[in-house]
């Protein structure tokens, strides 16, 4: 089995939502806070890679707008300008299409 490089910094794609994943930038650096915020960021510390958050340009966790995109969270991590995303997303035959998932529902870009 071949094992890949762990990257040395990650694009994440999420949608501000209290107790679950917040983020704010203060002096430069990401404050993450609520449930999958804070595993995120012990992630980030025990694997030692950076992030930038990407927040959903419209708010939404994901829509199939029926061409083949998606919008939100979803659309962000199918067109590559995210790797992951991180959220409280239901997993979907329709969403399996397009992106990954973790066993904890994590999104994941099909070319990380």
């Amino acid at each position: 089995m071949k094992i890949l490089p762990f990257p040395s910094k990650i694009k994440v794609a999420m949608v501000q939502l209290k107790n679950v994943f917040t983020a704010e930038k203060v002096n430069g650096k990401y404050v993450l806070d609520g449930l999958e915020g804070k595993l995120f960021k012990c992630l980030a510390e025990k694997l030692n890679f950076e992030f930038e958050i990407v927040e959903s340009p419209n708010g939404q966790y994901g829509s199939n707008n029926n061409n083949g995109t998606w919008d939100g969270v979803i659309g962000l991590v199918q067109s590559g300008k995210a790797d992951m995303g991180f959220e409280a997303l239901s997993i979907s035959e329709e969403r399996l299409k397009v992106i990954d998932f973790s066993a904890t529902r994590i999104m994941c870009s099909r070319n990380l």
